[in-house]
């Protein structure tokens, strides 16, 4: 990108003129922001966004996955209740249950991939 400023009508026949000093310190600026930013990466305090992305994308399947499979496992169960109430209360069982199995602990997290 070339930096002008406006400058007196005439001097450059269209009133502008390029200013290397802007352009120099910018350049500067933005060598800058890249070598800190290689830090922060080497450092792991910086993760790639497609990293980022591909994590949170199979985490949202794990969710989905154990979410759909919750009326093949319960259908059956649940056919045979009267109780509005009891139905309710298996259905959260089962919710709960689902979530549980996606615990930090069951999924890999995007803190830990900081550390690789």
């Amino acid at each position: 990108m070339i930096f002008r400023e406006t400058t007196p009508a005439g001097e450059d026949g269209e009133g502008l003129r390029y200013n290397y000093e802007e352009a120099k310190a910018r350049d500067k600026h933005f060598a800058a922001v890249r070598r800190e930013a290689e830090a922060r990466r080497e450092l792991g305090m910086l993760i790639p966004v497609d990293i980022i992305a591909d994590t949170v994308d199979r985490e949202n399947a794990a969710v989905r996955s154990a979410l759909m499979s919750i009326p093949s496992r319960v259908s059956v169960r649940l056919s045979a209740i009267d109780d509005a109430g009891q139905i309710g209360r298996e259905l959260t069982a089962e919710i709960d249950g689902a979530l549980a199995s996606l615990s930090p602990q069951a999924m890999p997290s995007l803190s830990r991939l900081a550390q690789t």
